[in-house]
């Protein structure tokens, strides 16, 4: 089956998918660069990673963000920890198969290292 955005009508592989991530640098603004490898550290409320399908849509979520950066959904299918993506809504997916740290740190220490790798910043 391949999943496809609403308005884009582009398969889901080739979307670009954009993990906004929470709270503030101790100046209280964004600070370019590649987010840390906690940052993609699952929590234990969560069942995989949030990801928003545009820009507009992280930014209108009503989250505290930090930051955003951006990588092709199609990387993390090729992501050799077996990822998967899966589609929620219109603007919003999930990346599942991420381990919480308290499971096996070394394979969540791993994905994390590999989306951090992967992602590209994105400016507020």
């Amino acid at each position: 089956m391949t999943l496809c955005a609403r308005e884009s009508g582009l398969p889901f592989r080739q979307l670009s998918s954009f993990f906004a991530f929470t709270g503030t640098s101790p100046l209280g603004i964004h600070e370019p660069g590649k987010p840390k490898p906690k940052t993609f550290f699952r929590r234990q409320t969560d069942s995989g990673l949030s990801v928003f399908l545009s820009k507009e849509s992280a930014m209108l979520s009503g989250l505290n963000i930090a930051g955003i950066c951006m990588f092709t959904a199609e990387h993390v299918y090729k992501c050799p920890y077996g990822l998967a993506l899966s589609q929620d809504s219109e603007d919003h997916a999930e990346i599942t198969g991420v381990p919480l740290k308290d499971e096996d740190e070394q394979r969540a220490l791993d994905i994390a290292v590999y989306l951090v790798e992967i992602s590209v910043d994105v400016p507020l």
